[in-house]
């Protein structure tokens, strides 16, 4: 990999690594939706006949079964609003993959000539991801506008930025880790995998919150739940 493509290559890394996990959640979808209809004992009618669900069964056993029914007819909408959910965030994902590619395409091999016009555009974009990292999200949004055609957006990582400044705001502002713990339940996998100390940092701010706050009773007994 040359020093160009080690450059670019986190252009692609984000939304690839987003399409990644969109399709882990749609298998987990599909899984539980399966473990659903299994866990239903979901039958063919000529099944159900052999079972003995026929029209002699009994009241009270016909409205269990439908309340059953209804039940897994619930959780089956659910399941599919996830999965709705999934494939919009899928075709997001999968645009700006195609949009990055595109503009990489764009740019080319290093020209023999004109070497500091070839490399601004990469030079913005390094500056917009600076500037959001600083939480400068004005000037970034300024340096975007700036880049050609209508693909900037597509280019950066503002709107993830953008989803984790209320979790820096309530930790910097409030001194409130319940948001950024939320975060790390929802995202524990990876970052277990990652072998990240995040949330045990985390829980030690808590704790110490509530020794400032002289939360005694509390503090006691956060340790023990949580560290």
């Amino acid at each position: 990999m040359s020093a160009a493509d080690s450059i670019d290559s986190h252009l692609v890394r984000v939304p690839f690594e987003a399409l990644k996990r969109a399709a882990k959640d749609r298998k987990a979808a599909i899984d539980e939706a399966s473990a659903a209809l299994e866990c239903a004992g979901v039958l063919p009618r000529a099944a159900a006949d052999d079972a003995g669900m026929t029209d002699a069964t009994p009241p009270s056993s016909r409205e269990e079964h439908l309340s059953s029914l209804d039940e897994l007819l619930g959780k089956l909408h659910g399941i599919k609003r996830k999965l709705d959910d999934v494939s919009a965030a899928e075709s997001q994902h999968a645009q700006r993959v195609a949009t990055r590619l595109e503009f990489l395409s764009s740019i080319g091999p290093l020209p023999p000539k004109d070497v500091v016009q070839w490399n601004r555009q990469r030079l913005d974009l390094m500056l917009v991801d600076y500037l959001l990292r600083r939480d400068n999200c004005g000037a970034a949004a300024a340096l975007v506008a700036r880049l050609p055609g209508r693909a900037g957006p597509q280019l950066t990582e503002a709107a993830l930025f953008g989803s984790v400044r209320p979790i820096v705001a309530a930790l910097s502002d409030l001194r409130d880790c319940g948001p950024a713990l939320a975060w790390c339940a929802e995202n524990r996998a990876r970052l277990k995998r990652l072998k990240s100390k995040l949330e045990f940092k985390l829980r030690v701010q808590e704790f110490l919150e509530l020794v400032r706050r002289q939360e005694r009773l509390e503090a006691v007994q956060y340790p023990r739940t949580h560290l």
